[in-house]
């Protein structure tokens, strides 16, 4: 299942009930449909890189009866809070593009999904203040504004060494000491990214941050875990840094609940 998973990532992204207007998917602009538009009370946007077409199906089947439209944007690699260093070229022209997106569709709820990318860049030591949390500030508020409700952001998870997804299995076969595992498999921490979040939802009525952490990080001994010990292994991740399909079902009922309370 892992094997299959990685190997089909790419086009596991295509969201199947997804209208792609201007590609063949998964990425750009898309409308979802066979949505109930007669009883659907909402309009509901997915923005993102390629994480937002990674949550698209589970989105889907737990929000979709609360909308009568579902519009999905995704540019891949570009956060659409802030960007200066990851592809420059690309996704510093895509902030504004992501907010013309928000401008057309102006849904009464928007929801962000990204894996954390320049977001997370520690503060130039040759600054006073933080630039980088400057611009998610200034890119927060012209998304907000053209947002009806509720704008909810998906908080910072760490980036794991995805070359290392593939000894998960045979690690927790051989009963090796998972914690220290858990601490190797981390190449990025997420600290300072879930800071910026946090800084800025604190700071917008009309925000919400959605957060996975209760579901894989123990507190106990305060690591972070990405696999299914119970499951032999099987891992939340794919080796191109998207949730796996078993990744996804354990977050789903996270839009159970948020869906269910619109």
């Amino acid at each position: 299942m892992q094997h299959e998973w990685n190997r089909h990532d790419y086009r596991n992204l295509k969201a199947p009930t997804c209208k792609y207007e201007r590609t063949s998917g998964p990425f750009d602009w898309c409308r979802h449909e066979g949505l109930d538009k007669k009883n659907g009370k909402f309009k509901l946007m997915i923005i993102g890189n390629s994480w937002a077409a990674n949550h698209a199906r589970i989105f889907y089947d737990e929000c979709g009866k609360k909308a009568n439209s579902i519009v999905q944007f995704t540019i891949a690699g570009c956060d659409p809070f802030v960007s200066y260093r990851f592809s420059a070229k690309t996704c510093i022209p895509a902030l504004k593009t992501f907010v013309e997106a928000v401008k057309k569709e102006k849904p009464d709820y928007l929801f962000s999904f990204s894996r954390m990318v320049d977001i997370n860049d520690p503060i130039p030591s040759n600054s006073t203040d933080d630039p980088i949390f400057k611009l998610m500030r200034v890119q927060k508020n012209q998304l907000v504004k053209h947002v009806k409700r509720k704008m909810l952001l998906l908080n910072a998870l760490p980036d794991i060494s995805y070359t290392d997804v593939s000894k998960i299995i045979k690690t927790v076969k051989n009963g090796k000491d998972l914690n220290q595992f858990d601490k190797s498999l981390i190449a990025v921490d997420a600290t300072i990214a879930r800071e910026r979040y946090s800084k800025l939802i604190a700071e917008c009525p009309k925000c919400e941050l959605i957060d996975y952490k209760p579901l894989f990080y123990n507190n106990s001994t305060k690591t972070w875990r990405f696999y299914d010990v119970e499951n032999g292994g099987l891992s939340y991740f794919t080796s191109q840094s998207h949730f796996s399909f078993h990744g996804l079902e354990l977050i789903r009922k996270v839009y159970t609940d948020i869906c269910n309370k619109l």
